[in-house]
Formats: structure tokens, C-alpha cells, sequence
């Protein structure tokens, strides 16, 4: 199973955008209850206890299971080569903007200013 390069970047959009819920949800549901009346100051609800309870008892067991799960899977991927140096990257993408450009640059070069080329600098004979 061999990881393309656009799942990774929607994966890693996906998780950015997903970020911001927890602090989302919560200064929504602080501000329902700042405007409530009946919500006395200082008084915590039974069910924000046992949510929160909750809440930890899952990170705790996410926490347990995570290198069961995650490092099997993140060997397997490093093996099969899916992460890439970023330096190599940037190199490979530089050395084909940079290849690119010097095309141009030949192309303009030899359309404008190199006598050979005839009809291209007719206008400036």
C-alpha cells in the first residue's frame, strides 16, 4: 500500500482544520452559559462532571493503545519508504523550478537577442 503525496497533504489539512474544535465547542458552550440565567456562578453541572470523566477515562485509554496501533503502523510506512526527507523535497522541487527557468530564460534569450534565430529579431534589425 503505497501513500500518495496529495493523501498526506489532505490528511494533514484535515487534522489542521479539526484542531481548532475542542476550543471551538468549548467557548461555545461557555458563552450558552454565560447567557443563561438560571446558571448559578461558581456551581459545576452532574453532567459536565461525568462528561469530563469520561473524557479522560478515553484519553487514558487512547494513551494505553496508541503504541500498539501507531508505532506498528508508523514502522510499516517508514519501511515502505512513504516519508521522504523534506531537504530532499525542497532540493528535487528547486532543482526543477530552477531547470525550468534557465528553459525560459535559453528561450527568451534565443527569440530576442541570438542573430540566428531569423524572424525572431527582425523588429530589431
Amino acid at each position: 500500500m503505497a501513500l500518495q503525496g496529495i493523501s498526506l497533504w489532505k490528511a494533514g489539512l484535515m487534522g489542521a482544520a479539526l484542531a481548532v474544535a475542542p476550543a471551538s465547542l468549548s467557548e461555545t458552550v461557555s458563552a450558552q452559559q454565560a447567557a443563561a440565567p438560571r446558571v448559578v456562578k461558581g456551581r459545576r453541572s452532574w453532567r459536565r462532571t461525568i462528561v469530563a470523566g469520561l473524557a479522560v477515562i478515553a484519553l487514558f485509554l487512547l494513551v494505553l493503545s496508541a503504541p500498539r496501533t501507531v508505532v506498528p503502523a508508523w514502522q510499516r510506512l517508514a519501511a515502505q519508504g512513504a516519508f521522504t526527507s523534506g531537504g530532499d523535497w525542497i532540493q528535487n522541487g528547486w532543482g526543477k523550478l530552477n531547470d525550468a527557468a534557465n528553459a525560459a530564460l535559453e528561450q527568451v534569450s534565443v527569440r530576442y537577442y541570438d542573430r540566428r534565430a531569423g524572424a525572431g529579431n527582425a523588429a530589431l534589425s
